[in-house]
């Protein structure tokens, strides 16, 4: 009864102002699961003082979070990957979100992003823009291929970094833009059987079946970098030039 009323309030109270900016509250369906690979785990919040309703507008404020499992000690958040991870359990609870807008009323300008990591609204650089859809980042398109070294310089160069695609809807609005050669991404590794993860330490997520495979060797790095190609991620060594893009938020 308890979680019935929670999710009948969250369909009800549709605006809270939070953190200096008004929001809709998010949908959540209630699953009877429990998560059994915490890799996909985006962020955890200490149960102190959280109850329910925190820690479902913390995931509500992280694009990147999809699910939440809210237990006696923790919040956890995970990524939309964690959904291959579930086993039904009468005894767990998980949240799932399912509407994932935010409304930023101050911060709806064509050259204005709201930042996800410094939570405030931010100005795209000189000669970046917003992709239509999504407003947390900022993109700019090299007009020629390159290879990475090349490409992650030229992206430091002008105030930004390569892309950090963390869903699938930025996979394919990133691949919807750049239909050919494919994509230089952020992430590199320096070992085998490293796990690729982006900046935030998080993993890399949205692989081709089969994928990363390091080109089936075991005993030689051989592919130690990722490329975007039509919304699907593979790793790759320096040897193709690819399309650059720069991402910033």
């Amino acid at each position: 009864m308890k979680f019935s009323i929670i999710y009948f309030w969250l369909i009800i109270f549709k605006a809270h102002f939070y953190l200096g900016f008004q929001f809709n509250s998010a949908l959540f369906e209630i699953k009877n699961y429990q998560i059994i690979n915490y890799s996909w785990l985006i962020a955890s919040i200490e149960f102190k003082g959280v109850d329910i309703f925190k820690c479902l507008q913390e995931c509500n404020l992280n694009y990147y979070c999809s699910y939440v499992e809210h237990n006696s000690t923790n919040c956890n958040m995970f990524s939309e990957y964690v959904s291959g991870f579930f086993v039904n359990s009468s005894l767990n609870l998980i949240f799932k979100k399912v509407k994932f807008s935010i409304e930023f009323p101050n911060c709806s300008n064509a050259d204005e992003i709201w930042s996800l990591s410094s939570r405030k609204c931010l100005k795209c650089p000189s000669g970046f823009t917003k992709r239509l859809g999504f407003p947390h980042a900022c993109y700019r398109l090299l007009n020629s291929t390159n290879n990475y070294d090349l490409a992650k310089s030229y992206c430091q160069q002008v105030g930004g970094f390569l892309p950090r695609p963390k869903t699938f809807f930025e996979r394919n609005l990133l691949s919807k833009w750049i239909v050919t050669q494919g994509i230089w991404l952020d992430p590199r590794i320096s070992k085998i059987n490293e796990t690729f993860t982006w900046s935030d330490g998080t993993k890399v997520g949205g692989f081709y079946p089969g994928e990363p495979n390091n080109q089936n060797s075991k005993t030689i790095l051989k592919d130690y970098l990722l490329a975007l190609w039509n919304d699907l991620i593979y790793d790759t060594d320096q040897s193709l030039a690819r399309a650059v893009v720069c991402q910033y938020n």
